[in-house]
C-alpha cells in the first residue's frame, strides 16, 4: 500500500499535464448505444473547447426491465497552445468525491487519447487516473491498430484499439477510435476484476 501510493505521489507530482498531438476539438451529442450489467441504454457525451478551456458533459441513461438510472458526468480542464491539458474539475451524479490535483478523470482520458492517437506508433504514458473515488496508476498502449467495429447502423468501421489498466490488470478499459484525425471514439468497454461492467458503441 505504501509502495503504490508513493507511485502515486510521484505521478501527480511529475505528470500534472497531457500533451496533445491533436487540438481540443468540439462535439454535440454524439450518442452510443450502451450495456452495463444487464442494463442497457444510450450514453450521450458532448464537448467545448473555448478560450483554453475544455468541458465534456456525459450522460448514462439504462434501464433493466422496470429500473431505470441516470449517471451524469462533468469534466472541466484546461489546454493551451503547447497542446497540452490539465485536468481541473470532475463531478459524477453518482459519486461525491472530492477530484485530486494531478489526476486525470475518465472524460479527459479520452480527450487525451482522441487528440493524441498516432496511427502508426501511438505511445502513452503512465497516468494517474481518477476512477470511482480514488486514483489508480493506468498504462494506455496501442493494442491494435487495424481493427474493427460495427456500428448501431450495421456499418463496419476500421478502428484503431488502446487499451489502458491497471499493473494488476483489476482495472481495464479498451477504446476503439477512428483512423481519420481528429479521431472519434467509436466503442469503449470497461472491465473490473475480470468482469466487464459497461461497453457501448457508435
Amino acid at each position: 500500500m505504501i509502495k503504490k501510493n508513493f507511485l502515486l505521489l510521484i505521478l501527480c507530482i511529475s505528470n500534472p499535464s497531457w500533451s496533445l498531438t491533436y487540438p481540443c476539438v468540439p462535439y454535440t451529442n454524439n450518442t452510443y448505444f450502451v450495456h452495463a450489467q444487464g442494463a442497457a441504454g444510450t450514453l450521450t457525451k458532448s464537448q467545448t473547447c473555448d478560450q483554453n478551456i475544455y468541458t465534456i458533459t456525459s450522460t448514462i441513461n439504462v434501464k433493466k426491465g422496470f429500473f431505470s438510472k441516470t449517471v451524469t458526468q462533468t469534466a472541466t480542464g484546461t489546454y493551451s497552445d503547447t497542446r497540452t491539458i490539465l485536468a481541473q474539475t470532475f463531478t459524477s451524479s453518482e459519486d461525491n468525491y472530492s477530484f485530486p490535483k494531478g489526476s486525470i478523470d475518465p472524460l479527459s482520458l479520452v480527450l487525451y487519447l482522441t487528440a493524441s492517437i498516432d496511427i502508426d506508433n501511438a505511445t502513452f504514458s503512465v497516468s494517474p487516473l481518477f476512477y470511482k473515488g480514488k486514483t489508480n496508476a493506468i498504462q494506455c498502449v496501442t493494442s491494435n491498430a487495424t481493427s474493427e467495429v460495427t456500428s448501431s447502423s450495421g456499418i463496419k468501421l476500421i478502428a484503431t484499439t488502446v487499451r489502458c489498466a491497471t499493473p494488476d490488470n483489476q482495472l481495464i478499459l479498451t477504446y476503439q477510435f477512428s483512423k481519420t484525425h481528429p479521431s472519434t471514439m467509436l466503442a469503449v468497454s470497461f472491465e473490473e476484476n475480470g468482469e466487464e461492467t459497461l461497453s457501448a458503441h457508435i
